[in-house]
């Protein structure tokens, strides 16, 4: 008999999503573009349902700008909330692990920050670079500066620790 089968492998998916809500796990999918809307409202369940923290599971390598929507809503949850970072926590995903109050890597975690690929975008890199500041030990003019590059800047857990990105290397 075969568990998974192309036909069961999305129900089995969303149940298991839903079965850790009610836990009060967030995972956070590999690419989080287009579904801003599905966390949003699992954020929510999560908020409405439990009265204790919120663990957010960041294996995150891809999104949207959308992303700083459910930023805001991690960041405005009304209880504490803890980032659980493996495998990568790259644009999108570093955004939601650092919008978390708490924050965990596994050692072997990869990282990734970048400014706008336009050059219309000054203006948001100035803004981002101001909001990692804000939650990290590392300075806005670095954030700018590496925003500013227009290169991506991948990091490991021990920089993260080092900058702030990360409290803990578990």
């Amino acid at each position: 008999m075969q568990l998974l089968t192309p036909t069961n492998r999305d129900l089995i998916a969303a149940n298991l999503f839903t079965e850790a809500l009610k836990r009060g796990e967030l995972w956070v999918p590999p690419d989080i573009t287009g579904c801003a809307d599905v966390l949003l409202s699992a954020i929510h369940s999560i908020a409405v349902s439990r009265h204790l923290p919120m663990t957010v599971h960041v294996a995150t390598g891809n999104g949207d700008k959308e992303c700083w929507r459910v930023a805001q809503a991690i960041e405005n949850f009304p209880y504490d909330t803890q980032a659980s970072i493996s495998d990568a926590a790259f644009s999108a995903g570093l955004i939601l692990a650092v919008a978390c109050d708490y924050r965990v890597t596994e050692p072997d975690a990869l990282f990734s920050y970048h400014g706008s690929p336009r050059k219309d975008g000054r203006e948001d890199d100035r803004e981002k670079a101001a909001w990692f500041a804000a939650r990290t030990t590392l300075p806005e003019a670095e954030w700018a500066e590496m925003a500013e590059s227009g290169e991506e800047v991948r990091f490991g857990a021990e920089q993260a620790l080092e900058w702030g990105v990360v409290h803990e290397i578990d």
